[in-house]
């Protein structure tokens, strides 16, 4: 007991699963490097793919900038590396691949801040959400135009027929002339 006790002294709290939705700090992966973790799991790239310690993989989260307020649908693709994961729980971070990190963290190249500087709130939600948050916008239906119908006297005007007056006949030998 006294042990317990010792250790519930010593380890920060801040290693335990937080509760999502939570606060947490987003790192970034390098450009490419998520992508080809993906392909080497055969998994489909996705638009937002992360590395978490506390997620296991396809674990889908709704991740919002606190510093812009953009939004990313995340698939967990990738997990924190057992020597890492301490370290990533301790200091409540996940890693997005480099273009979400760009557009979450403001960002225009790797390092150009540290993780403490974007902070990001993460919560876990389920695949049907997430594919539903991910579909593209429905549109209404368009009414469909009517066909056109191209009768040839419409399609170029047409010369007025002519009209003539009837004229007399002319006179035959056998009528006589009035």
């Amino acid at each position: 007991m006294r042990i317990v006790l010792a250790l519930s002294l010593i380890l920060p709290m801040s290693s335990a699963q937080p509760q999502f939705p939570s606060t947490l700090y987003a790192a970034h992966y390098r450009p490419g490097l998520m992508e080809s973790v993906a392909e080497r799991r055969d998994m489909q790239l996705v638009d937002c793919m992360i590395s978490s310690p506390w997620h296991s993989l396809n674990i889908w989260m709704r991740v919002e900038s606190k510093l812009n307020g953009e939004v990313a649908i995340c698939r967990t693709t990738d997990v924190s590396a057992p020597e890492h994961q301490a370290m990533h729980k301790r200091r409540q971070l996940i890693e997005l691949d480099w273009d979400t990190a760009a557009r979450l963290c403001a960002i225009s190249r790797v390092g150009e801040r540290p993780p403490g500087a974007c902070p990001v709130v993460a919560e876990v939600i389920s695949e049907e959400a997430a594919l539903a948050a991910l579909a593209p916008p429905a549109t209404p239906p368009q009414p469909t135009p009517a066909p056109e119908h191209h009768a040839p006297e419409l399609l170029a005007p047409q010369p007025a027929p002519e009209v003539h007056a009837p004229q007399p006949a002319a006179p035959t030998p056998e009528q006589p002339n009035e």
